[in-house]
């Protein structure tokens, strides 16, 4: 009964969707990966309670075909989970590379995710920005989210599609968040590769993933082997919190005693996460953490009741949140001390700590 109402309901409210697109991430058989604009408008197949099914496609979230049992496990938008023997034999694509039909066939997989002009994402509840890096365009035009500046850098095999590798001290990219986009909970989550060869980091961001700042309002993560107050390794930062891997500091630090062994120049999956009624973190409780590859790694040193925006900055609808990847806030005049590769920059308005790694 609550599929049908749910469907029912998208039924009714299909005349309304001139502002949206299906955004579409495919995986093929071959382990290439597709990202574009879904232009097929439904899903058609039999289910267990239904010999003919038609899904609109903006109410699906993902499809994971089993080719050897002839079936494919479908998960909504809203939660639902059904198996179905599918009858839709390919899905029209946009992409950069031009508008091709892809046999059912050759997918392994798809995700998709409503996109309004107005940047919110209902296939992804609580998603507010989220940059693939797979061209300049993403950058300018991001997934979710407002526009971003491209400023320099390459364009190289990422960890889904394509990443943003960048040399050391180069900017990246820029984008202004506007004041409600950052609030007192929320996650920053991306993929990143370190590209340089070097076994040991430094201090002052070698390198240094990102810096979201207004005013003295400011988010950042970044290996340092000395932030100036007596911690080091991954090292965190937002108003009312620092937080880091490893206490005490020295001049320089191997990647090792943070990374897996042997991973160094890996794709590694990191997040900062913070709210400010505190995140239950092995029995303790704190208001901002990292996580790297899915697990919490830091320590929080000075674990403050977390208050952003502060009143003068709500009051101010001109104030926003300059986002840089990678770089360093404009206070310090310069940018990561290390080359490395960012990919699938996301922001969340919630405290998400469970994340798809793979």
């Amino acid at each position: 009964m609550k599929l049908k109402i749910f469907l029912a309901a998208v039924l009714c409210s299909l005349t309304a969707l001139a502002d949206e697109t299906i955004g579409c991430t495919l995986r093929l058989a071959d382990g290439s990966t597709i990202k574009g604009e879904l232009i097929t408008e439904s899903f058609a197949g039999e289910a267990l309670f239904a010999p003919d099914l038609a899904l609109p496609a903006r109410v699906v979230k993902a499809i994971a075909f089993d080719h050897k049992k002839g079936t494919c496990a479908v998960e909504l938008t809203n939660g639902d989970r059904l198996t179905m023997a599918p009858a839709t034999e390919s899905f029209r694509v946009r992409s950069l590379l031009g508008e091709f039909d892809i046999p059912r066939a050759n997918i392994q997989s798809l995700s998709l995710r409503v996109r309004r002009t107005n940047g919110v994402s209902s296939a992804e509840e609580g998603l507010v920005y989220w940059c693939t890096f797979d061209s300049e365009e993403a950058i300018v035009n991001p997934a979710v989210g407002p526009g971003g500046k491209y400023q320099g850098g390459s364009f190289v095999d990422g960890k889904t599609g394509k990443a943003l590798a960048v040399s050391a001290y180069q900017p990246g990219m820029s984008a202004e968040l506007p004041m409600g986009i950052v609030g007192e909970r929320g996650c920053f989550e991306f993929w990143a590769k370190i590209e340089s060869t070097k076994a040991n980091f430094v201090d002052g961001g070698d390198p240094y993933f990102f810096d979201c700042y207004s005013g003295d309002e400011f988010f950042h993560l970044e290996f340092n082997a000395n932030n100036g107050g007596g911690n080091s390794g991954l090292c965190g930062g937002m108003p009312g919190a620092i937080f880091t891997t490893a206490r005490g500091f020295n001049w320089q630090m191997p990647y090792e005693s943070v990374l897996p062994a042997g991973t160094t120049h890996a794709w590694h999956h990191y997040a900062v996460v913070w709210d400010a009624d505190g995140i239950d973190v092995n029995g303790a409780k704190v208001y901002a953490a990292i996580l790297l590859d899915g697990s919490f790694v830091s320590r929080v040193h000075n674990p403050q009741f977390v208050s952003l925006p502060n009143a003068a900055m709500a009051k101010n609808p001109e104030r926003a949140f300059t986002l840089s990847i990678p770089a360093m806030p404009t206070r310090i005049k310069t940018h990561s001390k290390s080359p490395v590769a960012i990919d699938e920059f996301k922001l969340w308005n919630y405290p998400k700590t469970m994340f798809e790694l793979e």
